[in-house]
């Protein structure tokens, strides 16, 4: 404390004209412009000088604790300031964050109320599988804020505070990695690029987590980072293995997307590793014990998901650009739609220094996950490398969502690049002397007061200011609640009926109705959280809402925000823009016989009993109120009989049963797989929570280390034996140069040749014909590029194998960019001809408009044998051309794609022999 005392005194001169200094700098800034600038050069003096002198004077140790803790509260303090509202109980109203609450509300009381996690609720449409189908986590996170509140929020406001935890949290995971590879610095910029990321949609960042709502896939990318965090500790020094499975885990369960991640992730860093320090054996055998117990943990979900996945969820595909649309973003830092082409520009330079310098096994395999992530989420190499045949589902998949981790990756990377700019500024600091700094130091200063102010201005009003713009009391959550309050005076006790929410495709706001009226409900819109197949057939955009469909649905009240128009209904009231409409046709019958009478004696969750009488015949069909899933087993009198699906429209799926006179009986049972992969999934966490040395204990009851020992030294002889096997090779030059040579013909011969390897003899292969474009009446050949490419001059002008929305559907195929002066001719030569051709052609959904009349000519041997016309985009069609006559001849088959008008066409067409 003395020493204190005696630099504030030694000081106290200092201080007192720096002060002078802030005071007279305060005094000029109210004066004209030059007085401003004055004013600003000497605030920032001044500044520099109190920081420096109070690094001085505040003892080491307080200095230490300011260093650690200031980086987090600035984050958090920031992070309290863009979103207190949420903090305050004001949830966000817009999109899809409705619907996360009213899935959290629905699996609070309906599904836990059973002990369980998943199951099935009548509460919403037509019943469907809760939790099933959809990644979990976000509702059982929702549904724990709400339990730990003990009822004193109600589930707005927890919504809002489980929101406002996870806004909080997210950048200070980024901080928290970036601290631990790279410093506090650099974790700090990590922190703050993830916090003010405007982003975009399916993008991630503000725009897709907070306007429109999808924050579960940035919550399973927040804990991604921990895991692969993690991951490092484990596979590297041996620690952090429960924390590395129990974040993997987490993440998986936020989102299945983390599983497509972590995979090759943990593959490529065991290799990084093994490049590092050897052992490759070793890293793999750490691997697997990571990858076993990961997937048993989240298999309660996880394996249910694989199975019924495909089956029974609706497939919203996207694809992300082409190979040229990701390079010119490259080049342009562009990735994410210019949200951050600063992190962008820095987060490559962080990529370069990583890759050259090697220095951080972490950031290497990061880096090169972005990488792989970046070039196989193209369409140009999805298709080029047939990915789309081989693994259908991949035509499922949302490819843009693949930049949300190219950014997580980004932010890191660019904290990074922060971190070693400022040690090399530092090193080359001490390496020049300087007699007078201060000058050196004034010029600095002058420049950053003259663009500081504005600097400032546009960073807060373009990056800063936007993230507040939320709605948090619209006016017609009043509406909402008034119309809720007015079904329920009008509902008898003994009365069942569902309320249809309308409205357009998108309108997710009014889902929260279900909450405040308590009444199962059928959303007649896209519910992007329950992609169950039924709600809209085959046809997102399609639902329900014919007086025939609605009457089936048992729908008596239709509310919706604005005006609908559905037939059969009278508007009976409108609050706060909230229109409530009553359906004329309303019906309280739930289950219904072809012939006979049904009466329903019991209808559950669980299990329905109907009694079927008065029937003419020995079997009548009996239909059923329930949407069709696996787990619905059926008795008539007690003998088990079959479920079979019902269209009653082209919207609608339900199910039907063939019974006779008597009871029937219909019961929801978990399969085999969700009951076992439930307790295999206990069982591993029963495993994890045991301390080190129970551990230890069971392991010598059983022997398992000794086991361990007798693998562990068979593989470390066999590693031995490899290496030295190396070594001695390594000796003798003059036979490794030459092999090593051959080697690389060898692989560079394989790839030119691996084009004509044809994994399906019915496909024409793009990479065994001769592409040429025709120009001003010029042929001019084109280069084959791997994979299945041909180059034919700048840009879009190529040949190759792409995948393009076409109408509701991913198509892939040969893809043209023709113009009216330039014409492409694809040449398969000696084609063996067999009974047909099939030819399947399209314009791609984003095809230029008015780009309509592209002609597709059919040479087989040099006649020409047909022509195809394509004058509509967004229409996948099929061509079927006969070639019996050429059947078993060897003729080269040759396609001309032409404009018939000025502009440009995005053409896509495959070719099958059959």
């Amino acid at each position: 404390m003395a020493g204190f005392k005696r630099t504030i005194i030694d000081n106290g001169k200092t201080i007192f004209i720096v002060l002078l200094l802030e005071f007279l700098a305060f005094f000029l800034f109210y004066g004209g412009m030059l007085s401003q600038w004055l004013a600003l050069i000497l605030a920032i003096y001044g500044f520099i000088y109190l920081w420096k002198l109070g690094q001085e004077i505040i003892p080491l140790f307080w200095k230490n604790k300011l260093s650690t803790f200031t980086p987090p509260f600035l984050l958090a303090g920031l992070a309290t300031t863009l979103y207190y509202k949420f903090l305050l109980g004001k949830m966000p109203w817009m999109a899809d964050h409705s619907v996360h609450l009213t899935k959290s509300y629905i699996l609070y009381n309906k599904i836990f109320s059973d002990f369980s996690l998943t199951g099935w609720t009548n509460f919403s449409g037509s019943g469907y599988p809760a939790e099933v189908l959809y990644p979990p986590l976000t509702d059982i996170y929702l549904c724990l804020v709400k339990f730990l509140s003990f009822g004193l929020l109600d589930w707005e406001q927890s919504y809002a505070v489980a929101f406002f935890v996870f806004l909080l949290c997210y950048p200070l995971v980024f901080y928290f990695v970036g601290k631990k590879h790279f410093g506090k610095v650099g974790g700090l910029f990590a922190g703050l690029a993830a916090l003010i990321d405007l982003g975009g949609f399916r993008q991630g960042g503000w725009i897709f987590a907070v306007k429109w709502g999808v924050w579960p896939i940035s919550l399973s990318v927040g804990l991604l980072v921990l895991a692969s965090h993690y991951l490092f500790c484990w596979l590297a020094h041996k620690t952090d293995y429960k924390k590395a499975v129990i974040f993997s885990t987490l993440a998986i369960l936020a989102h299945p997307f983390a599983l497509i991640i972590l995979v090759p992730f943990l593959l490529i860093m065991v290799w990084v590793l093994f490049a590092r320090e050897g052992g490759l054996l070793s890293q793999l055998q750490r691997a697997a014990r990571y990858l076993v117990p990961t997937a048993l943990l989240s298999g309660w979900w996880l394996f249910p998901f694989m199975v019924f996945g495909t089956e029974y969820s609706m497939h919203v595909s996207a694809l992300g650009g082409t190979v040229n649309n990701a390079v010119e973003g490259l080049v342009h830092f562009n990735l994410w739609n210019n949200a951050w082409p600063p992190v962008a520009a820095m987060a490559l330079l962080g990529a370069v220094l990583v890759f050259f310098s090697s220095s951080s096994s972490y950031l290497f395999s990061l880096a090169t996950l972005a990488a792989g992530a970046f070039i196989l989420s193209t369409s140009t190499y999805l298709a080029g490398l047939d990915l789309f045949n081989l693994i259908p589902s991949f035509k499922h998949v949302q490819f843009p969502r693949f930049l949300m981790l190219i950014k997580a990756c980004s932010f890191l990377l660019a904290g990074y690049f922060i971190s070693r700019f400022i040690m090399f500024a530092k090193e080359m600091k001490n390496q020049f002397r300087v007699k007078h700094k201060w000058a050196l130091r004034f010029v600095l200063i002058v420049i950053i007061a003259a663009i500081l102010p504005t600097f400032a201005k546009y960073f807060v009003e373009k990056k800063v200011l936007p993230l507040k713009n939320y709605q948090t009391s619209p006016g017609y959550r009043r509406g909402l609640k008034k119309i809720a309050r007015f079904i329920k005076t009008e509902t008898k006790s003994a009365e069942y009926f569902k309320v249809a929410l309308a409205g357009k495709f998108g309108e997710h706001r009014h889902t929260i109705f279900a909450i405040y009226s308590g009444l199962p409900f059928f959303k007649l819109t896209f519910i992007p959280a329950d992609t169950y197949k039924y709600r809209a057939h085959k046809t997102r955009s399609r639902v329900p809402d014919s007086p025939e469909e609605l009457k089936l649905l048992n729908v008596k009240w239709i509310v919706s925000i604005g005006p609908i128009r559905i037939k059969r209904t009278k508007l009976v009231r409108k609050n706060e823009g909230v229109y409530l409409y009553r359906f004329l046709d309303y019906s309280s019958q739930r289950v219904w016989a072809a012939q006979g009478k049904t009466e329903l004696v019991e209808f559950s969750d669980k299990q329905l009993k109907i009694k079927l009488s008065a029937v003419n015949g020995e079997n009548t069909e009996v239909y059923l109120p329930l949407s069709p899933f696996p787990n619905w087993k059926a008795s008539n009198n007690g003998k088990e009989v079959n479920l079979e699906t019902w269209h009653p429209s082209a919207n609608l799926t339900l199910q039907k049963v063939k019974a006779e006179p008597g009871i029937i009986k219909i019961s929801y049972h978990k399969s085999f797989l969700e009951s076992f992969s439930g307790y295999l999934s206990l069982l591993v966490l029963l495993l994890l929570l045991l301390p080190v040395k129970i551990w230890r204990k069971l392991a010598e009851i059983v022997q398992l280390k000794r086991l361990t020992q007798y693998l562990n030294g068979v593989f470390l002889r066999f590693g031995n034996w490899i290496l030295h096997l190396g070594r001695d090779l390594v000796k003798i030059k003059w036979i490794i140069y030459p092999l090593g040579f051959m080697l690389l013909l060898l692989v560079l011969a394989t790839v030119h040749y691996l084009r004509f390897i044809d994994p399906n003899p019915k496909d024409l292969m793009l990479a065994r014909a001769e592409v040429a474009v025709i120009q001003n009446k010029r042929l001019k050949k084109c280069y084959w590029f791997f994979p299945q490419r041909w180059i034919c001059g700048k840009g879009l002008s190529y040949v190759g194998t792409e995948a393009r929305m076409i109408g509701k559907d991913i198509e892939s195929g040969i893809f043209l960019h023709p113009q009216k002066h330039k014409k492409y001719v694809i040449t398969f030569p000696e084609v063996e001809f067999k009974r047909r051709l099939l030819f399947y052609y399209g314009l791609d959904n984003s095809n230029p408009a008015g780009a309509n009349g592209i002609s597709l000519q059919i040479r087989i041997g040099g006649k020409q044998v047909n022509k195809i016309v394509i004058k509509s985009r967004g229409i996948w069609r099929e061509f079927i051309l006969d070639t019996s006559k050429y059947k078993g001849k060897s003729l080269d088959l040759t396609l001309e794609a032409s404009m018939q008008n000025s502009g440009t066409a995005n053409l896509l067409f495959d070719i099958k022999l059959d």
